[in-house]
């Protein structure tokens, strides 16, 4: 069964993608074929695009019609020619690979809009999926000799004789016994997680819905599929208590994607995290590289709560309607950047799992200083960047952290609508909602689009001024506001600023991460800045023993309103409060309506 159960696996006649790379008997590619009506197996191929390549591998609407009769094909990088070699071992005769099956060009993406949300369907159905992290792999390709310094032992290995129950005086056969020169997992660790390849966003949902998985690494090859932990042809297994918590982790959450998971849009928030701390080419890709994951993500919702099928789920620029206050509440890992003078630099950090989050922040000229990680890469990353709704992790190139899920909190604003679709100015919302469900929907309502990164949200609540200083520099103070705030994780210096309640109050309420926050040139950071905050939700902190006493502590996010459109603002940071006057100044607030962009 796939993940979500809704569809049945079927090795020999599978579901198969629109168009594959047919090979015959020897490994040879006949020609780029269309598939979708067939029932055959196949095995799909992940790789990393290098720009020297790109032009040879590149399936175009100049090109599709040449190589759908075999030609156009010159120059492919050894390592694609490597697999249509093992696939043919195989007794396979279909090849996927999404630069060459794909249109990548000349559509104005229709091609790729359209295979984007079957992602999950062609790396689930296929036979197994191959990479690897072999820095060569372009020219020498995968299916090389390894050198003898690359064996896994240390020592020679020491032959073993066996004898069988039924002729125990009698040598039956032999097996050999070695030290490794190190731990499998560190083996793995090195020569698979550390690698580039498997550090692209896009590898991540690859990995996770494929039902087996080849690496061909420089030292040798694992095994991956989803019952069992990576092993080597040997049938070297990588344990459950040998180190590598972050290794561990990622194993789990691999598994964490099935249709009994009761928390799946915990799984959701925890493989956007991960997600976010890989690196990716354009900003355009962030959701795209998560839409497989979003499809089986749905599938499931919609068996657990007896839908008829996806369509009337709401997934919003890689948010869900149900959860959304949970999700708004994102929080970047990465330090604030001064980007006034053109800079590059590189953000790292570590999360509670042991994960290495980093990423690379390419700053512009500007005439005020801007916490901003939108990259300079391309025309189509630019333009996404400013259809991005601001109050999405997808909008902002760092490392994201969710809070998590808390059964007494309490949503405080409420969401009265929504539009799917890029809107101008202050308008009504498109679909009205009640509770985060769309009311005004009928049988025959699609909301549902995997691709959405264009909503905007009509929202009713309580927002009020709050001074925001400097960072929280000494680590008694980080940890005190953390546990004043139901913090879970240890931040960083420089990870978050000290919230007052306005300018003339020295005491520290609570703490922001700002990743929007604009201030004039000249203004230090001890006399601080005035921004809006939104109060989304509430979560209670205990305290006492015996007679317990809870103590309200605010979600926000801080928002800026837009030039020229009154009423309509942008997500700038998120924070959390616990002062108590702080508190009821908040619940003496009248509400107000404003619409988040």
């Amino acid at each position: 069964m796939t993940a979500s159960g809704v569809e049945e696996l079927q090795r020999a006649s599978p579901i198969m993608p629109m168009r594959c790379l047919k090979v015959n008997s020897k490994g040879e590619l006949i020609a780029l074929v269309e598939t979708a009506d067939m029932k055959l197996p196949y095995i799909t191929l992940t790789h990393r695009w290098d720009k020297n390549w790109i032009s040879a591998c590149k399936t175009t609407t100049n090109n599709i019609k040449a190589r759908e009769k075999g030609q156009a094909f010159d120059g492919l990088p050894q390592h694609f020619q490597d697999a249509f070699h093992i696939a043919a071992k195989l007794g396979v005769r279909h090849v996927w690979i999404d630069s060459l099956c794909i249109i990548q060009a000349g559509d104005h993406g229709a091609d790729f809009n359209l295979q984007k949300s079957r992602m999950a369907q062609y790396y689930q159905h296929s036979l197994l999926t191959i990479a690897t992290t072999a820095t060569t792999y372009l020219t020498t390709g995968i299916l090389c000799s390894h050198k003898e310094s690359t064996f896994p032992w240390s020592t020679p290995p020491v032959q073993l004789d066996y004898r069988s129950d039924e002729s125990p005086d009698e040598t039956e056969d032999h097996f050999y016994i070695y030290k490794r020169r190190q731990r499998l997992i560190d083996d793995y660790l090195e020569n698979v997680r550390s690698t580039e390849v498997f550090n692209r966003a896009w590898i991540l949902q690859e990995w996770i819905l494929s039902k087996r998985f080849l690496w061909y690494t420089p030292d040798g090859m694992f095994f991956e599929c989803h019952s069992k932990r990576p092993r080597t042809p040997a049938g070297d297994e990588i344990g459950h208590a040998t180190g590598q918590h972050e290794l561990h982790y990622l194993f789990d959450l691999k598994q964490r994607l099935h249709w009994t998971n009761d928390s799946i849009l915990d799984f959701w928030y925890d493989v956007i995290e991960v997600n976010s701390t890989f690196g990716i080419t354009r900003l355009s890709d962030r959701i795209p590289a998560v839409a497989g994951l979003a499809v089986e993500v749905a599938n499931i919702i919609a068996t657990q709560q007896d839908l008829r099928d996806v369509s009337q789920i709401v997934y919003i620029a890689g948010l869900w309607l149900q959860t959304l206050h949970r999700g708004l509440l994102w929080e970047a890992l990465s330090p604030e950047k001064d980007v006034s003078t053109s800079t590059e630099s590189a953000s790292t950090s570590e999360d509670s799992r042991g994960i290495r989050a980093s990423r690379r922040i390419i700053g512009s000229s500007a005439s005020v200083h801007t916490e901003s990680s939108a990259n300079a890469l391309s025309p189509d990353a630019v333009t996404y960047a400013q259809k991005a709704p601001s109050w999405s992790w997808a909008s902002y190139m760092a490392p994201v952290k969710f809070p998590k899920l808390e059964l007494d909190a309490r949503h405080e604003m409420v969401i009265n609508g929504i539009c799917l679709q890029k809107q101008t100015g202050k308008h009504d919302p498109e679909l009205a909602c009640v509770d985060n469900k769309v009311t005004n929907i009928t049988s025959e309502t699609r909301l549902f689009d995997v691709g959405n990164a264009l909503a905007c949200l009509h929202i009713e609540g309580v927002m009020l001024p709050v001074w925001i200083r400097g960072y929280l520099q000494r680590p008694e103070d980080i940890d005190a506001v953390a546990s004043a705030t139901r913090y879970i994780g240890t931040p960083h210096v420089g990870q978050w600023r000290a919230i007052h309640d306005n300018f003339d109050d020295d005491r520290i309420i609570g703490w922001a991460a700002m990743e929007r926050l604009q201030r004039t040139n000249g203004v230090c950071d001890d006399y601080g800045f005035e921004v809006m905050a939104l109060h989304v939700s509430t979560r209670y902190f205990k305290i006492g023993w015996g007679f317990t006493r809870s103590l309200p502590v605010f979600d926000l996010i801080f928002v800026k309103e837009k030039t020229d459109d009154v009423g309509v603002y942008e997500r700038i940071g998120v924070g959390r409060i616990f002062e108590e006057s702080v508190v009821d100044r908040f619940k003496a607030a009248q509400q107000t309506d404003l619409l988040l962009v």
